[in-house]
């Protein structure tokens, strides 16, 4: 383990930053921590986890998001390693298909964490309309590619314009309930 991290909301770019942190004596002189020393910080108010041979302070977090369902999780591994949650090679959250809806969701094993959500579209919407109404989550929403099945997006034009149907008339027809298989449109970050 290095040294503790904190993770905290940048009011600037509206996104979450780590930034080094020492919260008290025995921080400042010690570069590792045992997992033991990792577990007495299981409390929303004092919130260590470790993911990927790294500490991080979220307690700001748990504050942010108190009495939040998405928080719930977090608190549930407070004190704990969850590396098992990421991806070792990209360190982004892992995903998996969704055994109802066929979406590539990530993997929060105890439900829906801070900042790993979905949102509900107007078929009518341009991409662009839906970008913009993102950006109350993300500032940084303009610096993502869109895309529906690996490919591309086009920006001006619509949900149908893009390749992406409305299939609830026909999952209706087949007996099916219309939220059977939702679209799932993927961002990624720009470099």
């Amino acid at each position: 383990m290095s040294s503790v991290h904190q993770c905290f909301l940048s009011e600037e770019r509206n996104s979450y930053e780590i930034k080094k942190h020492v919260t008290d004596d025995v921080s400042k002189k010690v570069k590792y921590f045992l997992p033991t020393e990792v577990a007495v910080h299981n409390t929303e108010t004092d919130c260590w986890i470790s993911y990927n041979d790294m500490v991080y302070d979220l307690t700001d977090l748990c504050k942010i998001w108190a009495n939040k369902r998405e928080i719930k999780p977090i608190l549930a591994y407070a004190g704990k390693d969850i590396s098992h949650w990421f991806d070792h090679e990209s360190n982004d959250i892992k995903h998996y298909v969704h055994p109802v809806t066929g979406a590539l969701v990530p993997y929060c094993p105890h439900g829906p964490i801070p900042d790993v959500t979905s949102s509900v579209v107007c078929e009518e919407d341009s991409i662009r309309r839906i970008q913009e109404r993102a950006l109350i989550y993300n500032k940084n929403g303009k610096s993502y590619t869109w895309k529906f099945e690996g490919k591309d997006l086009n920006l001006d034009s619509t949900l149908t314009e893009n390749g992406i149907p409305d299939e609830r008339e026909r999952l209706a027809a087949c007996g099916l309930p219309d939220d059977y298989y939702i679209p799932c449109l993927m961002c990624y970050f720009n470099e």
